[in-house]
């Protein structure tokens, strides 16, 4: 949320709830449509958010 990158610990955590989210036909990552962040189960649990970074353009 800080905007550095996760630690192995939020990492592993992520991967764990992340089957929990699939387990439950795919709700946990489906919940994003109504959290008001557009946050997953993983997000949550992490205290992270996935992020895209931009490309940086070739010379």
């Amino acid at each position: 949320d800080d905007g550095s990158s996760i630690r192995w610990s939020q990492a592993l955590l992520r991967y764990m709830v992340g089957w929990a989210a699939w387990l439950t036909i795919g709700f946990g990552y489906l919940w994003m449509l109504w959290d008001s962040e557009k946050r997953t189960w993983t997000d949550h649990a992490s205290s992270s958010r996935v992020v895209r970074v931009p490309n940086e353009p070739k010379n």
